[in-house]
């Protein structure tokens, strides 16, 4: 919870590299992210965020770009999430080749498309997933 760690923490926060993290591009895509928090995290941010004329986003985005740090740390790449995940929908396809009098596949990818699109994949990486699913 944000109200514990404190204005100290914020400020130490706000000195983080983003652009150690992400590749370099010149032109970058940006997306509407949204949380729920407790009505006292929010209120202390926004307290924060009005004494010290920064936006939420200033205080929020270093913790954001330190986990997807610690996360590709540990190891995790968008390949080999990607993977993980046509591994997850090949194995639903097949559930659903045995179990179902008539399997669609094109009605399985058209409703997995539209899953994706609504968490946010970009229409690119659905295209590899998609791709990787066959009768």
């Amino acid at each position: 919870m944000l109200v514990s760690y404190g204005i100290n923490v914020v400020k130490k926060m706000s000195k983080v590299n983003k652009n150690a993290i992400f590749s370099t591009r010149k032109k970058r895509e940006y997306r509407m992210f949204g949380m729920s928090i407790t009505q006292e995290t929010f209120e202390f941010l926004s307290l924060y965020v009005l004494i010290t004329k920064g936006t939420k986003s200033k205080y929020i985005l270093p913790l954001v770009y330190d986990w997807i740090r610690d996360r590709r740390e540990e190891g995790y790449t968008e390949s080999e999430m990607i993977l993980s995940i046509i591994n997850t929908v090949k194995e639903k396809w097949g559930y659903i080749k045995i179990n179902k009098k008539k399997p669609n596949l094109e009605v399985f990818k058209d409703n997995l498309a539209k899953e994706l699109t609504k968490k946010g994949i970009s229409k690119k990486t659905i295209a590899v997933i998609l791709k990787a699913i066959k009768e």
